[in-house]
């Protein structure tokens, strides 16, 4: 696993750090976990994504939403970088064989990000996301 912060995805340095079996990304405030993602384009160029900002841009996300709304305090959140070798242990709790996908699926079971909603809903696990990250102006699902 490597450990890099929005504000060195916000400046690219965690370009330089990042492998590309690295498959499997977990956003936290410390303890809170807010969103589990998989992807196949590179974790960092998937968060600015989630940013609307980067090589490959989407729309903003809810995900990015709440790192900007929360800007400059969501430059200190953590980007759990992960391969599917991290996700394993975790995992075979869940699964008997893995994939991508059930990687991202036991992480998002066992840490109930709050802004994940697909395969989340009826997640025991899942927490609320706290007021202190919601703004009003935008319109976030906060079960």
């Amino acid at each position: 696993m490597i450990i890099v912060t929005i504000a060195d995805i916000l400046s690219e340095k965690a370009y330089d750090c990042e492998l590309p079996d690295h498959c499997i990304y977990r956003v936290r405030d410390g303890d809170l976990v807010l969103y589990v993602g998989k992807t196949k384009v590179g974790i960092t160029e998937r968060i600015l994504g989630h940013m609307g900002q980067g090589p490959s841009t989407w729309l903003t996300s809810q995900l990015g939403s709440v790192i900007l709304d929360n800007l400059p305090e969501s430059r200190a959140w953590q980007v759990d970088m992960l391969t599917l070798d991290d996700c394993w242990e975790l995992t075979k709790k869940h699964v008997p064989y893995f994939d991508i996908d059930d990687a991202e699926q036991a992480l998002i079971w066992e840490n109930g990000p709050c802004l994940n909603y697909i395969n989340n809903t009826v997640n025991p696990n899942k927490k609320k996301l706290p007021d202190k990250y919601y703004d009003k102006h935008r319109i976030v699902n906060r079960e």
